[in-house]
């Protein structure tokens, strides 16, 4: 799926990208490429899906200490899928697992059916 937004890039991080010849769009495809709900569950190790997925849990933490909890957008389409992944993660399947991708599909489809993105 492809969506086009407006971001408002820090200089430090276009410098950074330019110092090492990445396109802007290639160096934040590859970090949301690694942020995973699987990670963001276990967090146990050094990879980059671990680290992307850090991060973006330290800037939640950051938005839960300052804004305080807020309901998901249709909240209620998350409770079954995450603790469907929950299970699966106690049962010892990792994210590149078909039950995770499908889970995962699964819900993305719940959240935005066809047409509306």
């Amino acid at each position: 799926m492809k969506t086009t937004i407006e971001l408002e890039l820090p200089e430090d991080f276009r410098t950074v990208s330019e110092l090492f010849n990445i396109q802007l769009v290639h160096t934040i495809d590859a970090f949301i490429k690694h942020v995973t709900l699987y990670n963001f569950i276990t967090s146990h190790d050094e990879t980059a899906n671990s680290q992307a997925t850090q991060i973006f849990k330290k800037y939640h933490n950051t938005i839960l200490n300052t804004d305080g909890m807020k309901a998901a957008h249709k909240a209620k389409l998350h409770v079954e899928p995450v603790k469907k992944v929950v299970k699966l993660i106690a049962n010892g399947f990792g994210a590149n697992s078909n039950s995770y991708k499908k889970i995962i599909s699964d819900w993305h489809a719940s959240i935005y059916p066809k047409g509306t993105i």
